[in-house]
């Protein structure tokens, strides 16, 4: 019976070959965007589940409230975070400190920019990489230890069996040779922990003169991150609520002196689940991890597929609709055979069915064209076997099945209805009170409406971000990313042999990140503030005029020392209106040496443009 539906399908759809193609291809359009859409979707809710542990693995972060209200979120922490809540919180298995960036690693003698992680030897136990040489327990031991991935290998050395070979990375300054130990396969895409290699983290704890590690234990230092692994049949609840009494077990002084210096009211340490972390936009993923993500984006783009397949799958019903009426002969001829109205209803079914599949095969042709740009505008880098991930291929089988199931139901369900007397006669009508067929017309043009109109304002949105000057010059910029274990000396030497090319007009340089602090003035307490170090050209550089006073100069001493430039934004929350900002000055806390304002530059988006300038 089944063989009977499909031959019957396929020679109607070779009788009606111009009304085929458009609902093929109409359907093959709407697929190839959802399918699209399923695959970044599903790429990531799936990112860090393939960690045996994932599920009992958290990440220490942090929350801060000013004396202004205000909070700051921050997903790093010190040294002292992952030992002391290991051994105080019963709950807690084992601890990993990670930190990482590109370094400058050595191959003969060319120098490679490689991604290396700082982890603590419990790495292996607490993540689930797939070591393919190397003992876990033993990999990360000692100061000048080496994991290694298989790519890594295969581009050094050609080759995975490199145990015992050494690779040089640069290190404090200058190179070092580092023993490898294992090597480990290469972190899968939906990984938020990606490295070229692994060294130990032993070599950020602190040594004394003597050659022995010092305690560190600054909670309030903020650059790696911190995991830990919950015991087996653990809640996360019953370890969070232990979080707070170890923090003053092991800095309740600590904690004092913070509130008295900075004015904190109030400081939060909540445990992450490892697997939100990724779609956490609360708490930056950064120093080791990365990528983060919104989940609202993820939601957006499921909810946007499911109105392309509606107006797909509407498109597809009013075709098949048309296309019954052709065919009420037929109908009637096979309900007087003998027919009955389920059979006719899985005879529709199938027809569905057939379309849809023929539909996927050049809905995958449009993927494989669009693939390349799809990763570069998603900023991932997908591959054709990606599509062939198990969750991937269930994702498309299923939505196979409900697309023929939403586009051929309802027509299925008209047609087993004709009356075969009214058929043979030639009075059927599908006018009249077809009040779903008219409502799911009007439905697919007002959806259609409303994309059209929501990409045009999106568009809108993007030309004014990417066009607008934001308060400074984009043209013919250059941003140059120094290596962040370079010194000032260092990179005073790469700026000057930049200024050598006839090509370069001007070099400017800041720091690589910025800073917080906060300020008096005039006996009042500034909320936490961002600053920035820079050198004497950098607001030139990027034409960010001033309002009021002077740029810093080198030439001027004090301005290395004790001066400083703020912005309108800055003038109008902190300083004396009765007076001239040029010349206030900005105590500092710890006793540093206050600064004084000598030039005012007007506001400039230093964030994004959903933020207020600060």
């Amino acid at each position: 019976m089944l063989k009977n539906y499909f031959k019957i399908t396929w020679r109607n759809l070779r009788q009606n070959k111009l009304l085929s193609f458009i609902n093929i291809i109409g359907l093959s359009i709407g697929l190839a965007c959802v399918m699209l859409i399923v695959l970044f979707v599903n790429d990531e809710f799936s990112y860090d589940k393939f960690h045996k542990n994932a599920n009992r693995i958290v990440r220490v972060v942090q929350t801060e409230i000013d004396t202004t209200g205000k909070e700051m979120r921050n997903g790093n922490t010190g040294l002292p975070q992952g030992p002391s809540f290991a051994s105080a919180i019963p709950e807690v298995e084992a601890f990993c400190r990670i930190q990482g960036w590109d370094m400058l690693t050595k191959k003969g003698n060319e120098g490679i920019k490689s991604k290396v992680l700082y982890a603590d030897t419990t790495f292996f136990a607490v993540f689930s990489f797939n070591i393919l040489a190397g003992n876990p327990t033993n990999m990360l031991q000692g100061r000048n230890t080496v994991v290694l991935t298989d790519e890594t290998a295969e581009k050094y050395f050609g080759n995975l069996n490199v145990i015992g070979k050494t690779v040089e990375i640069e290190v404090e300054e200058d190179f070092e040779p580092f023993i490898v130990t294992g090597v480990v396969k290469k972190s899968p895409i939906n990984s938020s922990i990606k490295f070229d290699m692994l060294i130990p983290f032993q070599r950020q704890i602190p040594v004394g003169p003597s050659g022995a590690t010092i305690d560190d234990n600054n909670w309030n230092s903020l650059f790696l991150n911190t995991f830990l692994l919950l015991k087996k049949n653990t809640s996360i609840q019953a370890a969070q609520a232990k979080v707070w009494p170890a923090f003053l077990q092991f800095n309740a002084v600590g904690w004092k002196e913070t509130q008295a210096r900075s004015g904190m009211v109030s400081r939060t340490y909540t445990l992450q689940p490892f697997l939100q972390m990724h779609l956490d936009d609360r708490f930056y993923a950064t120093n080791g991890l990365s990528s983060w993500s919104d989940s609202k984006y993820a939601y957006i783009l499921s909810g946007l597929a499911f109105l392309i397949l509606l107006i797909a799958c509407i498109n597809f019903i009013n075709i098949m609709l048309a296309k019954s009426l052709q065919r009420s002969k037929e109908i009637g001829i096979r309900k007087v055979s003998g027919s009955s109205r389920s059979q006719m209803i899985w005879q529709f079914l199938s027809e569905s069915f057939l379309i849809t599949f023929l539909s996927f095969i050049p809905a995958i042709i449009i993927i494989q064209i669009l693939l390349p740009v799809f990763s570069s505008f998603t900023e991932r880098h997908y591959e054709t076997s990606y599509l062939l991930q198990p969750s991937i291929l269930f994702s498309y089988f299923i939505l196979l099945l409900v697309v023929s199931f939403l586009a051929g139901f309802y027509p299925a369900l008209v047609a087993s209805h004709f009356k075969p007397v009214m058929v043979l006669y030639g009075r059927v009508k599908l006018a009249g009170k077809n009040v779903l067929g008219k409502s799911l017309l009007v439905m697919q043009f007002g959806i259609a409406a409303a994309l059209i109109i929501c990409t045009i304002v999106y568009n809108s949105q993007f030309n004014y971000m990417t066009k607008s000057d934001g308060g400074f010059t984009k043209q013919n910029i250059i941003r140059v990313q120094f290596p962040w274990n370079k010194g000032a000396a260092q990179m005073q030497t790469f700026k000057n042999e930049l200024k050598k090319n006839p090509s370069i007009v001007s070099v400017g340089a800041k720091s690589g990140d910025w800073n917080k602090t906060s300020f008096t003035i005039n006996g009042k307490k500034t909320d936490w503030t961002y600053y920035e170090n820079i050198d004497d050209n950098y607001l030139q550089v990027l034409q960010i005029p001033l309002q009021k006073g002077r740029y810093l100069s080198y030439s001027n001493k004090t301005d290395s020392i004790s001066n400083c430039i703020v912005n309108e934004a800055f003038v109008e929350a902190y300083l004396d209106k009765t007076k001239d900002p040029i010349g206030q000055i900005l105590d500092r806390a710890n006793g540093n040496p206050g600064v004084t304002v000598v030039g005012v530059v007007k506001n400039y988006h230093s964030a994004s443009f959903k933020n207020k300038i600060e």
